[in-house]
């Protein structure tokens, strides 16, 4: 919808990134499944509305850029949970004054799973392999506290009986874990000093 003359040189580019780097506020696209007021922003852009969007702190940890020829580039961006790609080629290319935008994305690591672990879905149909590579839920969740609840709590908290903490203490949400160690569900500690589930996990049978 708009065109501008691309001059801009290696140079260029790693003097604007110092910009992006650090703790940065960046604005959600239109078209992003963040919702307002109940309603996917992406549905709302099809329609032909644009709407404010309030900026969100987000952190880059790690950018940087190659330039592959005259009007291509391309960036390594280590970022916070949320972060969008597409907003952040919008704003750097806003900042060359020439425009910018994504013309291929690749998703190295999330959450500590690297594509490096990936396998193909022919791998998968075979049983015995599909075993060995599934990896347990919370492998996600390593970043919430652990707590070791006991199997009358355990019991307790399936029965939706008001579960006393018994000196367990958790900020937030946190993983609770029976006695022999399997993930049993995500909650929290109340300020009544019981025992909260949010979601309890099922075991396979």
């Amino acid at each position: 919808i708009e065109s501008n003359p691309v001059e801009v040189s290696d140079s260029d580019m790693q003097k604007v990134l110092e910009q992006f780097r650090g703790e940065i506020r960046q604005v959600p696209p239109m078209y992003s499944a963040l919702k307002v007021d109940g309603q996917p922003l992406y549905k709302r852009a099809r329609k032909g509305e644009v709407i404010e969007r309030p900026a969100r702190s987000m952190s880059v940890y790690k950018l940087q850029a190659e330039q592959i020829d005259r009007l291509h580039f391309r960036l390594l961006v280590h970022s916070s949970s949320g972060f969008y790609i597409r907003s952040l080629a919008h704003d750097i290319g806003r900042a060359l004054g020439c425009g910018a935008h994504v013309v291929a994305l690749h998703r190295q690591e999330s959450k500590g799973i690297s594509v490096d672990q990936a396998v193909t879905l022919e791998q998968l149909e075979d049983q015995k392999f599909r075993q060995a590579a599934l990896l347990p839920i919370d492998v996600l969740l390593q970043q919430l506290p652990r707590l070791d609840i006991s199997a009358e709590q355990a019991d307790s908290l399936l029965q939706g009986r008001s579960t006393p903490a018994k000196g367990l203490m958790g900020a937030g949400l946190c993983r609770f874990y029976r006695p022999d160690s399997s993930l049993f569900a995500l909650g929290r500690v109340t300020a009544g000093n019981t025992l909260k589930t949010e979601k309890i996990f099922v075991l396979d049978k």
